[in-house]
């Protein structure tokens, strides 16, 4: 996996192999998160969960399914922040990376906490994960550009926002 440039003058590449290092990671939460938030929300309901956490009940995923929108959140974070990603006069390259990195973090988690407060992501997010359907795969996959094409609508510049 490899974090590319989105956006004219996207050059920071320590940003993007920092977001490169923790690509597993920050997928896993977003994943795993919407995971955990669909089966509360089973067990709540007091659906016929035996079915449906059956299907949901799943412990790894493919991370390619998934790599546009990290790519993208990523991005954003990158043309956002960009003046911020500067190394400043008083703080050294290792410290300057550890609180990129930190801030990266904080920023994912974030990003990631407040798409999850959308019930139709959460159930996108699953939905790639655990269909077999390619047709509801792509449909769910398409829902999820336009969510970020909407959040990020300042983000006019991502070259991800001119495909369909």
């Amino acid at each position: 996996m490899i974090v590319g440039s989105l956006f004219e003058g996207d050059n920071k590449n320590e940003v993007m192999n920092i977001q490169h290092d923790l690509y597993f990671e920050n997928l896993s939460k977003m994943v795993f998160k919407a995971q955990s938030i669909y089966v509360a929300a089973i067990n709540l309901l007091e659906i016929d969960h035996n079915t449906l956490l059956h299907s949901v009940n799943f412990t790894s995923f493919d991370h390619r399914k998934y790599q546009l929108y990290h790519d993208i959140i990523a991005g954003y974070f990158r043309f956002k922040n960009c003046l911020d990603l500067e190394q400043t006069l008083f703080e050294g390259n290792e410290e300057n990376l550890d609180r990129i990195k930190n801030d990266w973090l904080v920023f994912w988690d974030d990003e990631i906490e407040t798409l999850n407060k959308n019930n139709e992501w959460i159930r996108a997010i699953i939905l790639v994960a655990v269909s077999t359907n390619q047709d509801i795969i792509d449909r769910a996959q398409n829902f999820l550009l336009n969510i970020l094409r909407n959040k990020y609508s300042s983000f006019k510049e991502c070259r991800y926002f001119n495909i369909e």
